[in-house]
């Protein structure tokens, strides 16, 4: 992998590791957490995170131009990045993320201004309309119209995943969820608890269905490097479902009886998690490097 590649990889790593999170956690923080004083900071996190998404999606833009043409000045040039959004279908596409990105920007410094709505509304709906739209770039925009619904649904459950843990790592840490102690946070972790199964559901069924157009059989998996990669995400998703097995069935009844205890080994838990989750990310944006088997 050049020096371009290993660039062009992280930024499609810090892009999904910002915005996924993000827009799980704007549209999941009010069924989750109960009300308290951790809403009020909500926003600086989310504000934090429409930046870096909107920064990496523009350098991403800069970084394919540079690999298109083989040279780094056209990471600056004008005419090739107009080229780029003028003339490839990914720049059609990301011609609109970027007006999104801008949007969701805006909308999260007026959450930050004290505008509720802004929070409550218009940063879920851009967030998670910023996510999905990645479905129609990359390899699933080969694939055709059953592929770019799978890998937006996939995005989508991922994202609400990865922000449900955020809502409820918050919880934990900071012990602020209502006046009801560690009742508030066991309610958080069941609420998120039965909304799991329908997610994990979307990430299999999505996932299955993208590995068929873009997999010649079951044996790719084991010898082609696309398909290695594909199983070391796999590995670590059934980590992550490893953790939430026991967040929702071991830890969640324990938060009543024994709170303090239970909560730090709820922190770890979900701490764990993330970073499985944060590897299946990495796998992700490496995975849109390579080429498919046969490809």
């Amino acid at each position: 992998m050049s020096g371009l590649d290993f660039c062009l990889a992280l930024c499609r790593f810090v892009h999904f590791a910002a915005l996924m999170p993000l827009a799980g956690d704007a549209l999941l923080q009010s069924a989750l957490a109960p009300a308290g004083g951790a809403a009020s900071r909500r926003p600086r996190l989310q504000a934090w995170l429409a930046i870096a998404t909107a920064v990496t999606a523009l350098l991403w833009l800069m970084l394919l131009a540079a690999a298109f043409t083989g040279d780094l000045h056209a990471m600056t040039s004008p005419q090739t990045l107009s080229l780029v959004l003028d003339q490839t279908a990914f720049g059609r596409v990301w011609r609109l993320r970027l007006i999104l990105a801008a949007a969701m920007l805006a909308a999260a410094f007026l959450a930050m201004a004290g505008f509720s709505w802004s929070r409550r509304y218009v940063m879920p709906v851009l967030a998670m309309t910023l996510l999905v739209s990645l479905g129609l770039t990359g390899h699933a925009a080969d694939g055709g119209l059953a592929t770019e619904l799978a890998q937006a649904l996939h995005l989508a459950a991922g994202g609400l995943w990865l922000g449900g843990l955020i809502v409820l790592l918050r919880l934990a840490l900071t012990g602020d969820d209502g006046a009801r102690g560690d009742t508030g946070l066991a309610t958080a972790l069941t609420r998120f608890s039965r909304l799991g199964p329908w997610l994990v559901a979307a990430i299999a069924l999505s996932g299955f269905v993208n590995a068929a157009a873009l997999l010649r059989g079951p044996g790719d998996l084991l010898v082609s490097g696309y398909g290695r990669t594909l199983s070391l995400k796999l590995v670590l998703v059934v980590g992550m479902l490893a953790c939430a097995a026991n967040n929702r069935f071991r830890l969640a009844p324990k938060l009543v009886t024994a709170p303090a205890p239970t909560r730090h080994a709820l922190i770890r838990s979900l701490v764990i998690e993330m970073a499985l989750g944060l590897g299946v990310l990495a796998v992700t944006a490496l995975l849109g490097m390579l080429g498919p088997p046969g490809d």
